[in-house]
């Protein structure tokens, strides 16, 4: 249950690859992620952050004409 001012233990999981952190809820009711990258696989750490701040760029040939 999501009380202010409680925190519980969490793995957060992208494309197979697993990250252990805390789920916060502050006394004003934000909800915070604390990503613990210390207490995960440092492999899976590094690719979990990869997927996770996933970006494309796609152009409109209309403007970018080959």
């Amino acid at each position: 249950m999501f009380l202010p001012n409680s925190e519980m233990k969490s793995s957060f999981e992208i494309d197979g690859n697993t990250l252990n952190g805390k789920i916060k809820i502050d006394d004003d009711g934000k909800f915070i992620i604390d990503l613990q990258t210390q207490n995960s696989n440092p492999t899976q750490s590094e690719e979990f952050k990869k997927g996770l701040f996933y970006s494309e760029i796609n152009y409109n040939p209309m403007f970018y004409p080959n």
